[in-house]
């Protein structure tokens, strides 16, 4: 009798636990069904991300095979569909600056930037950075389905900016110096120009007698306007070397190239 109810107790213990794992292979199938529907629907919706997670849970060995060659199929492709973002940040002085708390469409993302890619689904999104004395900035971006590994720089408006370069002394010296030759040089040449003209027709005029052989035409009368044609001809010849002036102390002013303004003075003054 005892050996009797001890196989009736084993039998009715081996088919409950028959029984149990028919029943778990049937719900685990059932989840494996729901999870590959899941995730056809998420992919069609963008929502990659939860897609991904979704058939990868039913690329299961204790799915039935047919449910899992179909899942570990989309999980790889999805793989390389989810796109992915590099977050970047500088100070006014162009240094890298880690220690920020990224957020993405409102939710927490790190502590700190540390180069590695982040996974998002693909569209609109909103990126905040946050740091401890220092005004948030914001930036949006729509990254587009298989883009992997973006990168998207913010500026932070910390930091001192670097010294602008400051043109060359020697330049600014040219420079200055170009100004005023110009206003020397051309000063000068106006106002000896019309001086030299003013005088020059007086001179023509007083020596009209010498040339029309007049008898007044003597010794004493050459004398006496004579010098006034001379400094007809030295206004002439000052009014040139003025505009020679100017015009070197233009280039100056133009090119602020010592070099460049010396050869053209040199040929300007050999031409005249």
């Amino acid at each position: 009798m005892t050996l009797r109810v001890s196989l009736v107790v084993l039998i009715a213990i081996c088919s409950l636990a028959r029984t149990a794992a028919s029943q778990s292979s049937s719900n685990d199938a059932a989840a494996c069904a729901d999870a590959f529907e899941r995730g056809q629907v998420e992919r069609n919706d963008g929502k990659l991300l939860d897609a991904r997670r979704d058939f990868l849970a039913c690329a299961q060995d204790d799915c039935p095979a047919v449910v899992k060659a179909q899942c570990a199929k989309l999980h790889a492709e999805l793989a390389q569909a989810v796109p992915s973002i590099v977050v970047s940040a500088k100070d006014k002085a162009g240094t890298d600056v880690p220690d920020v708390r990224l957020l993405v469409d409102g939710v927490p993302r790190g502590e700190r930037l540390d180069g590695k890619p982040i996974e998002l689904d693909p569209g609109e999104h909103r990126l905040r950075l946050e740091k401890a004395g220092s005004k948030p900035v914001e930036q949006t971006i729509v990254i587009a389905e298989g883009e992997r590994a973006r990168l998207v720089r913010f500026a932070l408006p910390i930091g001192e900016a670097p010294p602008s370069t400051a043109p060359r002394s020697d330049a600014q010296g040219d420079e200055g110096l170009g100004l005023v030759l110009v206003g020397v040089g051309f000063g000068v040449a106006g106002a000896a120009l019309i001086a030299g003209i003013v005088t020059g027709v007086i001179a023509l005029e007083d020596g009209r007698p010498c040339l029309e052989n007049e008898p007044k035409c003597d010794e004493e009368y050459i004398e006496t306007h004579q010098p006034l044609a001379h400094a007809s001809t030295a206004c002439f010849a000052i009014a040139g070397a003025g505009a020679i002036v100017g015009v070197v102390g233009l280039t100056l002013y133009l090119t602020g190239s010592p070099s460049d303004s010396g050869r053209i003075g040199l040929t300007l003054r050999g031409a005249f």
